[in-house]
């Protein structure tokens, strides 16, 4: 199995087929759920508040159907991702999904660092246009103070880009 992390919150899950392609949820987790639905807090909650189940529903739902989205899209353009963000090494499983929800927008999308065993990159489910614009102004004017992510522009839909460790910054000050 492997996880995504969301919020701080690990969620493992199987990918069903072993290709990539559909996201099951593992049965702790499941239990878990079965949990909290048994819960009298979240009875309470539920009668207070009855639209709340439905749109934690459609936001599951949302969910779900992103990370479907942004597999089948990673498999699409397993290898210029490979060529271009990952040294050429090519790479045969996901072992992790980071997103912080952050910036979610566009029915439950948001950018996602992608974990596999060949090394690291990030998913933007938005058009990266203006990070290869900037890019280029970077290269242009400040090549040897900063660096930015190299872009694998896709479409106006998404991209990919190289994941950069965040480092703090050491000066002469």
């Amino acid at each position: 199995f492997s996880k995504i992390s969301c919020l701080g919150i690990i969620i493992p899950f199987f990918l069903s087929d072993g290709n990539m392609t559909k996201i099951t949820l593992t049965p702790s987790l499941s239990s878990i759920v079965l949990c909290i639905k048994d819960s009298l807090m979240v009875q309470k909650i539920q009668k207070e508040f009855p639209q709340l189940k439905e749109e934690i529903i459609r936001r599951c739902e949302l969910f779900i159907s992103f990370i479907n989205e942004m597999t089948q899209r990673i498999i699409n353009n397993k290898k210029e991702i490979s060529d271009k963000l990952l040294d050429r090494k090519s790479f045969s499983v996901i072992t992790g999904l980071s997103a912080s929800g952050a910036d979610v927008h566009n029915n439950g999308r948001t950018t996602v660092v992608v974990d596999t065993d060949a090394g690291t990159f990030v998913y933007k489910p938005h058009d990266c246009t203006s990070d290869t614009v900037f890019e280029k102004i970077r290269k242009l004017y400040f090549y040897d103070i900063f660096r930015t992510p190299e872009v694998l522009f896709i479409s106006d839909c998404y991209s990919f880009c190289e994941y950069i460790e965040n480092k703090v910054a050491i000066t002469d000050a």
